[in-house]
C-alpha cells in the first residue's frame, strides 16, 4: 500500500490532484492508494479515485503504520503461539519417543532371553518340589503300611511284607529316577531353546553380527548397502568399523 499526501494549500496549489494524468496513474496502479490530500474538507478527484481517503496526511501515515505499541503486543503475542506450539511439538515427540523405548525394550531379543530363563529356573525349582513331594509322600505311605502289617501279622508275614515293600520301595525309587530324568531332559531341551535364541551365540563360533550405520539394522543381503555405506561389525570380543567397499550376490 502507497501513500498520495500533501499539507494544506490553496486550491491552485492542490489543483494537481484534480487532474486526469494523476487520476489515471491511480486507477492503474498496481498497489493499494491511500490518499490524504490538503486539510479534511478538500476533495479532489484522486480522493474519488484512491482506494482509501482519509482527511489528512497525518491520518494516512497511521493508516499506513501501525503504533509501536499495538506491533509491540503482537510480536509478543506471537512469540508465545510460538514457544507454546515448539513446546506442544516437542512434548509429543518425547512422549512417542517414550511409548517406542518401551515397546523396543519389550521385545528386545535380550529382555526375551531373561524371560525365558526366568521361566527355566521356576520350572526347575517347582519340578524340585514336586520330585521332593511325591517321595516324601509314598515313603511316609510305606511306613504307615509297614506299621499296620507289624500289628496285623506274624514275624514270617512281617519279613515277607517287608521284603515285598522293599522291593515296591526299589521299584518306586527307579520309577522316582526315571521321571527326574525324564524332567532332566526336558529341562535340558529347553535350555538348548534358550541358546538358540540368543542373538550373541553364534559369535562365539567365529560368525559376526554386521549393522548398516545409515539405517541402524542388520545387514541380509548385499542389496541392502551402496558403496560408501559404513558398516559396524560386531564379533565375540568387540567391534570393527568398515566401509563398503564393492557388493557382490555371488555365493
Amino acid at each position: 500500500m502507497v501513500a498520495l499526501i500533501r499539507g494544506g494549500g490553496s486550491l491552485e496549489d492542490l489543483w494537481a490532484f484534480n487532474t486526469e494524468p494523476v487520476a489515471e496513474a491511480i486507477y492503474r496502479s498496481q498497489v493499494p492508494v491511500v490518499c490524504g490530500v490538503g486539510h479534511e474538507p478538500d476533495v479532489s478527484i484522486a480522493d474519488y479515485v484512491a482506494d482509501l481517503r482519509v482527511a489528512t496526511p497525518s491520518h494516512a501515515a497511521q493508516m499506513l503504520w501501525t503504533d509501536r505499541d499495538t506491533l509491540r503486543q503482537a510480536v509478543d503475542r506471537l512469540e508465545l503461539d510460538l514457544s507454546r506450539a515448539y513446546l506442544e511439538l516437542v512434548g509429543g515427540h518425547e512422549q512417542e519417543l517414550l511409548q517406542l523405548r518401551r515397546a523396543l525394550a519389550w521385545l528386545s531379543p535380550e529382555k526375551r532371553l531373561n524371560r525365558n530363563v526366568e521361566r527355566v529356573r521356576s520350572l526347575a525349582l517347582r519340578l524340585e518340589r514336586l520330585g521332593r513331594a511325591h517321595f516324601e509322600s509314598h515313603r511316609e505311605r510305606a511306613v504307615r503300611w509297614s506299621g499296620r502289617l507289624d500289628r496285623a501279622f506274624g514275624p514270617q508275614d512281617v519279613e515277607r511284607t517287608q521284603a515285598r515293600l522293599e522291593t515296591l520301595a526299589g521299584r518306586m525309587g527307579k520309577a522316582a529316577d526315571r521321571q527326574v530324568q525324564d524332567k532332566d531332559r526336558a529341562l535340558e531341551f529347553l535350555r538348548a531353546s534358550l541358546d538358540a535364541l540368543n542373538p550373541e551365540a553364534p559369535l562365539a563360533r567365529g560368525y559376526s553380527l554386521v549393522k548398516i550405520d545409515r539405517t541402524g539394522a542388520f545387514l541380509r543381503d548385499p542389496s541392502e548397502v551402496v558403496d560408501g555405506d559404513r558398516l559396524d561389525i560386531r564379533v565375540r570380543e568387540g567391534n570393527i568399523a568398515a566401509r563398503v567397499e564393492k557388493r557382490s550376490t555371488e555365493g
